[in-house]
This record gives structure tokens, sequence and C-alpha cells, in this order.
């Protein structure tokens, strides 16, 4: 597998983790702190951590993410926030 590749998995994956706690309630900032703790490698550390940054940033402009909110389905949400981290 191509290092774009995996890391494009490992981004879709933790999004997908990230989703899955804010669907059940569980803060950003709390979720964020769970994935890094559960980073299974430095690829996972710093695609978390890049990720934290992305949403920080989307905050600090006013932009909220939707994510499992009204405007938001399953065809948007990963291509959203966390497609803003891979581009880093």
């Amino acid at each position: 597998m191509s290092q774009p590749v995996h890391i494009r998995h490992t981004v879709s994956k933790l999004g997908r983790q990230l989703e899955s706690m804010i669907g059940k309630h569980i803060t950003l900032n709390v979720a964020f702190d769970i994935l890094a703790k559960k980073s299974s490698s430095i690829e996972e550390m710093v695609v978390v951590e890049v990720m934290r940054e992305v949403y920080l940033e989307m905050q600090e402009r006013g932009i909220h993410p939707a994510l499992r909110g009204p405007h938001a389905d399953s065809s948007t949400l990963s291509a959203r926030t966390p497609a803003m981290a891979l581009s880093r």
C-alpha cells in the first residue's frame, strides 16, 4: 500500500471514530483526547493532532463542522473535515 493511500485510510478510520463519539454526545476535545490516547502508531498520533488543529481553526473562524448534524449525511461527513486534515 502506498504512503498517501495508507494515510488516507488512517484519516478515514479516525474520522469515523470521531464521528461515532460525537454521535454519542462526547465533546470534540474529549473525543480527540481519547483518540490520541488510543493511537497505535506515530502516524495515528500525528493525524489526530492535525485533525484537532483543523477543528480548532474552524471554530476560531466561526465554522462549525457538521458532524451528525441535520445537514450532514454519510456522503458528506467523511468528505468534510477529515479530508481537510488530510490536505495538510
